[in-house]
C-alpha cells in the first residue's frame, strides 16, 4: 500500500506542483481510516489489495494522460496500466465501475491529438486484459473442463451460491453468510 502511494504521489507531482500538498496528500492517504479496519485492509484478503490496485490504475492513468503519444514511456504506463486493471478484475466481482474512468481518459486524450495510430496505441492495455483472460480460462479449461475467468462471476457455483443465500438462517451469525440451518 505505502509504495502505491508513493508512486501515486509521484504521478501527481505533475498536477500539483508545491511539495507541501504532496506531503499532505501522502498522510491523508497513509493514515486514511480505512487502511486501520481489521475488516477491510489488515486481513489477508483480496479486497485488502485493492485500495493500491486502484492508486495504480490512477497513477498509470495520469501519468498516460500528461505523456505525449510520441514518447516511448507511454508504452510503459499503457502496459503497467493494462496489468493493474487485469490484478483489479482478477481479484474483484464490481471491477466494472473503473472503466468508465479508464474511458474518459481515453476520449479525452484521443480529442486533443487524434490519429489512428494512437487509437492502436490505446489498444495496449485492452490486449493485455483479454490475452491475460483468454489464458487463464484457457488454462481453467484444460484442468476443469469449464472455459471460465473464475468460479464466482460465470459458473455453475455462482447459480448455486446465490440460491443458497435465498435459504433464511434461524439465527444470524456475524461474518458467517451461510450458516447451518
Amino acid at each position: 500500500y505505502t509504495l502505491s502511494c508513493l508512486y501515486f504521489l509521484s504521478s501527481l507531482k505533475y498536477i500539483v506542483k508545491e511539495k507541501k500538498y504532496l506531503i499532505i496528500i501522502f498522510i491523508i492517504l497513509m493514515f486514511n481510516p480505512v487502511t486501520y479496519s481489521s475488516d477491510l485492509f489488515q486481513r489477508l484478503y483480496r479486497n485488502s489489495i485493492s485500495y493500491s490496485l486502484v492508486l495504480f490504475i490512477l497513477s498509470f492513468l495520469f501519468l498516460f494522460y500528461k505523456t505525449k503519444f510520441n514518447d516511448k514511456k507511454i508504452y510503459f504506463y499503457l502496459i503497467f496500466l493494462g496489468l493493474s486493471l487485469l490484478t483489479f478484475m482478477f481479484s474483484r466481482e464490481d471491477y466494472i465501475w473503473i472503466f468508465p474512468v479508464v474511458i474518459l481518459i481515453f476520449i479525452i486524450k484521443l480529442t486533443k491529438d487524434f490519429s489512428f495510430l494512437n487509437v492502436i496505441k490505446l489498444m495496449i492495455p485492452i490486449i493485455v486484459v483479454l490475452s491475460s483472460q483468454f489464458i487463464v480460462k484457457s488454462i481453467n479449461y484444460s484442468y476443469y473442463d469449464i472455459f471460465t475467468l473464475n468460479e464466482l462471476n460465470d459458473s455453475n457455483y455462482k447459480k448455486a451460491y446465490l440460491e443458497l443465500l435465498k435459504i433464511k438462517p434461524d439465527k444470524y451469525y456475524n461474518r458467517v453468510s451461510i450458516p447451518k440451518t
